[in-house]
């Protein structure tokens, strides 16, 4: 729009702009710290109930802020249920990088991965696990996008630690280092979600080295499979 003839268009002060930038992180500061209230409160409940079968207005609570302020950040329960797995996910994912970020072997990292995957799941201070777990079997059914999403970085960090096994003829080539994770993986989640489920059933324990063994034989490069010690563990079950 033309502006009335001898009239000039005023630009705005460095320092008014300044101030409307300031403004505006500031906000998104305070959004984003709601949002990691209200994903903590989410945790925490699942936490202290043992399930995730509470309510958008019990999550507020906790997390001390408004309905509205739930909603400027979740669509739903749901959303803030996917957010709290991917946090979960996430932060075990620091812990496995950090696990296995000082280790030079290949073979050794997988190790060092395999351990703090399981220690860090049945951890005591983590009594969420199996609301978690059940959480995970459902939105395999209903979101599996999403949760797929969400695993995408521990997925990844596995991959690199196979692909570099595989670079370094150390691991086998004949699957691509992404399959494979995904069928490690997939192994992993399995034992896990068996032991939380099923710890008062009387089913055949599994030990860690039982884990590691098995999947290092799985990885390994033909001409290292045959040479591999077998282990002898004693039958104490994944994660203690």
């Amino acid at each position: 729009m033309s502006l009335p003839e001898g009239q000039v268009r005023k630009t705005p002060e460095p320092s008014t702009r300044s101030g409307a930038r300031t403004a505006t992180a500031s906000l998104s500061v305070r959004r984003s710290e709601r949002r990691t209230r209200l994903i903590q409160a989410g945790r925490t409940l699942m936490r202290v109930t043992g399930a995730t079968e509470f309510t958008v207005p019990q999550v507020v609570a906790e997390a001390r802020t408004s309905l509205r302020a739930f909603y400027e950040n979740f669509a739903n329960k749901e959303d803030l249920l996917l957010a709290v797995l991917a946090e979960a996910v996430l932060e075990a994912t620091d812990g496995l990088r950090d696990a296995t970020a000082s280790v030079r072997s290949p073979e050794d990292r997988l190790d060092h991965y395999i351990r703090q995957l399981f220690n860090g799941t049945f951890d005591a201070e983590h009594p969420e696990t199996v609301p978690m777990i059940a959480l995970h079997l459902r939105l395999a059914t209903e979101q599996p996008a999403a949760l797929a999403e969400a695993f995408a970085p521990q997925l990844d960090l596995l991959t690199s630690i196979l692909a570099d096994g595989a670079r370094r003829n150390m691991f086998r080539r004949d699957t691509r280092p992404d399959v494979l994770a995904m069928l490690v993986s997939q192994l992993l989640v399995s034992v896990v979600h068996t032991e939380a489920l099923t710890r008062e059933l009387a089913v055949p324990a599994v030990s860690v080295d039982d884990i590691v063994q098995f999947c290092r034989s799985a990885v390994q490069a033909g001409s290292r499979r045959s040479s591999m010690p077998v282990g002898a563990s004693p039958p104490a079950r994944a994660g203690r």
